[in-house]
């Protein structure tokens, strides 16, 4: 009696099976690699989001400290006639303001917050600027008046109270040098309005 060879006819399956889990492991590792690179990408663009409006946020504050200066010193800021906006960082308002005060020039995001070096690098491109006008006036009567420069200010002494409002726009753009054209990445512009006793 002659005995038969069970896998006589299953020559090169284990090759085969091991190939195949060779290929379906091999297209894992590459399409893990990938979604790596675009979270990664993803991640660079969202923080440079998130530091373009910071730098937004820190032209209003840079406004409302030069705006308390001014109060605090007497000097109220009023518009001047015809000296006008109606654009900020190359973004179009779709109005016309007329403006007591602005940035002279764009303020760099790294020389603002004197860093140099290799901590200045992600701030390069990054820039702010505002704009300072009248929004009105308004009387108001109550307690806790004061030249406090705030969201919301209050009036400590008793009688009526003159405040006068401002709109501060602030923006922060971060533009990126792409083969000597300048591309915009981000931009953020902020309307505040703020209260001032007078």
């Amino acid at each position: 009696m002659k005995k038969l060879n069970s896998f006589k006819d299953d020559d090169g399956f284990v090759l085969v099976v091991a190939l195949m889990l060779l290929l379906v492991t091999t297209l894992m590792g590459t399409m893990l690699l990938i979604n790596a690179a675009n979270q990664s990408k993803l991640t660079r663009a969202n923080e440079g989001s998130a530091q373009t409006f910071l730098g937004s946020e820190t032209a209003t504050q840079n406004a409302m400290r030069w705006l308390q200066d001014e109060a605090t010193a007497a000097r109220y800021p009023f518009d001047v006639p015809g000296q006008n906006y109606n654009a900020i960082c190359n973004f179009p308002l779709g109005v016309t303001y007329d403006f007591a005060f602005r940035t002279p020039a764009p303020v760099n995001l790294a020389t603002e917050m004197g860093l140099a070096g290799d901590l200045a690098i992600p701030f390069t491109n990054k820039t702010y600027e505002w704009v300072l006008s009248e929004s009105g006036a308004t009387a108001a009567s109550g307690e806790n008046s004061g030249s406090e420069v705030g969201m919301q200010s209050g009036y400590s002494s008793s009688g009526t109270q003159t405040a006068l409002q401002y709109r501060i726009i602030s923006c922060a753009i971060d533009n990126e040098n792409i083969g000597g054209q300048i591309e915009t990445k981000s931009r953020v512009v902020i309307e505040t309005i703020v209260s001032i006793s007078s």
